[in-house]
């Protein structure tokens, strides 16, 4: 397997989600990158991991997914463009999290 693990804490930011996961009681929280992957699987049809989801010590206030980059070219090309569009997309979110008051208060 060949992963990448970016950081996407500019995502985060520039989506609100960080701010968003903090309005969250302390019980429900996950974390901004939890909730960016689970708006990219559903709304964007694009599987990513959180960092929690691949260890947990070290992770707090870390915003990094992993990518699997196991995949041919076109199919990388086309998740990347996917990514990138979750990553604009403040409307979207906001929806997303409409249907899902179990991520956020807001």
């Amino acid at each position: 397997a060949f992963y990448l693990f970016p950081n996407i804490s500019g995502i985060c930011e520039n989506l609100g989600l960080i701010e968003k996961h903090h309005s969250l009681p302390a019980e429900e929280q996950s974390s901004p990158a939890n909730i960016f992957q689970m708006f990219a699987l559903y709304e964007h049809q694009i599987a990513v991991l959180d960092r929690k989801s691949f260890g947990k010590i070290g992770a707090d206030g870390k915003h990094f997914l992993r990518l699997s980059i196991a995949a041919e070219q076109s199919v990388l090309e086309e998740g990347i463009l996917r990514l990138k569009n979750a990553g604009e997309d403040t409307n979207g979110l906001d929806r997303f999290l409409q249907k899902r008051p179990d991520l956020t208060s807001a």
